[in-house]
């Protein structure tokens, strides 16, 4: 697509210092301090509507909640079967709690009444602050953007506030604020060890990678994506290093080949001891995530797998088709790149759409052809998909992809269509695209069951790297449609209470 011409770049979105005369504007500040106030207060207001209308612990809440009340009593050796995720988010919590106690003075008797259902859904509030200031670090990080594929060019910056505003309000992750789960508390830690990362700050960086596995063993994955984004930073370097060395041999400068899966593919088999050079150079430098990740593969080899306690709704499986509704999750959730994406193909002059067409046909049929066998051959209904009514899952695999058997082919097109925007919104190396496609597939293929959730850390990984479509007109509707979503979703939840039959507790609506 970058060959064929149909790229787009919002010049809105991409500026210098917006300072006039010598002095920066430090306006943008005060926005991001606004939006930031904002954000934690009508979070803070969600969380007592829930409370008022679920004081008790619901669903999930059930297993967390007991197992942070225990962390908040000292009792650390006492464990939920139940419980498939490490203890990260309890300690987490009791200490965030206790901090809290001693800033106000509470005493020690006050422990179970500080670590109650509405307090430990409270906590959320530190994560969401710790998440929304990471996200605008990274932002701001011109590392980022070397990164990215922009040649160290920071967005202005009320884009980059708008942007972590918008990011924030992503539907499924907002509405667990609301909810003691650990999706906020991995959430944070990840998003914060991604900051560290990028500022090489590389100790802080696997202290909060440990932290954020401690919380999900999933996140494991994404620390093997940063040591990833390391290693194309530094080969991307070592080639200029080569490409400046044989100009200077041969007394010429050589047109360099415009970036492809082929010429990347070629420059690492034509070179690969260097190749190993570089990525034992990086896990050198970046000792702190290589330890956590080897600590976390000794864990899992002495634990039998990777959930804890019981496995049988969480047993691994090949299920591909996951990754094919993470794609559709993708654009559902940025249709700005879907939109920006056809509006330049349609502008492109014939002559354009006709080259892209020849060479994207063969691609486009083999990408369908495997996303059909996956539909065909590796489709899985989880048994709590097609148990558990509370879930939006539930109706949206019983009205869609159960009405016909049909309909899972038809969404075909859609998948691939949805592949080719979410690795065209990535203005960066055939390797960075591979990396990121390849650890959200390795997070999300083994995972049986279809949990919007477990899409949280691979979207927003993704549309931070996605800044194609970054204007501020574009981020204000992002923000808009997030925030009707949103609205919709704890309208459901808040007013919408129902029965199941013998059961006296009122169920509601969760992502």
């Amino acid at each position: 697509l970058k060959g064929a011409g149909l790229t787009t770049q919002d010049n809105t979105a991409m500026s210098g210092n917006s300072a006039a005369g010598n002095q920066p504007d430090r306006s943008h500040l005060m926005l991001l301090a606004e939006l930031l106030v904002f954000s934690i207060g009508l979070s803070g207001c969600l969380i007592m509507q829930v409370d008022r209308v679920q004081p008790s612990a619901y669903m999930d809440e059930i297993f967390h909640v007991p197992m942070a009340q225990k962390y908040c009593q000292g009792i650390y050796t006492e464990w939920d079967p139940k419980i498939t995720t490490p203890p990260g988010l309890y300690a987490m919590s009791a200490a965030v709690l206790r901090l809290a106690g001693k800033l106000t003075g509470s005493s020690s008797t006050d422990t179970n009444s500080l670590c109650s259902v509405f307090f430990l859904r409270l906590t959320n509030l530190v994560y969401f602050l710790i998440s929304f200031l990471s996200v605008y670090g990274i932002l701001s990080s011109p590392r980022h953007y070397d990164v990215t594929g922009d040649s160290g060019a920071l967005p202005e910056p009320r884009v980059r506030v708008l942007k972590s505003f918008s990011v924030s309000l992503l539907p499924v992750s907002f509405f667990f604020v609301s909810l003691f789960y650990t999706d906020q508390a991995s959430t944070a830690c990840l998003l914060a060890a991604y900051f560290m990362q990028l500022n090489e700050h590389r100790l802080l960086a696997g202290l909060l990678g440990c932290l954020a596995v401690a919380c999900r063993q999933t996140n494991a994955v994404w620390l093997l994506f940063f040591l990833g984004m390391e290693l194309d930073r530094a080969w991307e370097n070592r080639l200029r290093g080569l490409a400046k060395r044989r100009e200077e041999d041969e007394g010429s400068e050589a047109a360099a080949p415009p970036p492809s899966l082929w010429s990347e593919a070629s420059a690492i088999l034509g070179h690969p001891f260097q190749f190993f050079v570089t990525g034992c150079r990086v896990a050198f430098q970046s000792w702190p995530l290589v330890a956590v990740l080897v600590a976390f593969a000794v864990l899992v080899r002495l634990n039998g797998g990777v959930a804890l306690g019981d496995r049988s709704a969480h047993e691994a499986r090949l299920h591909s088709p996951q990754a094919l509704y993470f794609l559709g999750f993708c654009v559902a959730m940025h249709p700005a790149a879907a939109a920006r994406l056809v509006w330049a193909a349609a502008r492109a002059p014939s002559a354009i759409k006709a080259r892209w067409i020849r060479g994207m046909a063969l691609p486009i049929v083999a990408l369908s052809t495997l996303a059909c066998l996956a539909v065909r051959y590796q489709t899985y209904e989880h048994p709590y998909l097609l148990a558990d009514n509370r879930h939006l899952t539930f109706y949206i695999w019983q009205r869609v992809f159960q009405r016909h058997w049909l309909i899972r082919y038809l969404l075909i097109p859609a998948y691939t269509g949805s592949l080719i925007v979410y690795w065209q919104s990535v203005p960066r190396s055939c390797l960075f695209r591979l990396a990121l496609l390849g650890c959200s597939a390795l997070a999300l293929v083994p995972a049986s069951l279809i949990e919007p959730r477990y899409f949280i850390a691979p979207w927003l990984l993704w549309r931070l790297s996605a800044v194609r479509h970054d204007s501020r007109r574009w981020l204000l509707a992002e923000a808009a449609y997030f925030a009707a979503v949103n609205a919709a979703v704890y309208w459901l939840f808040l007013r919408r209470p129902f029965l199941w039959p013998g059961v006296p507790e009122e169920q509601r609506f969760v992502w």
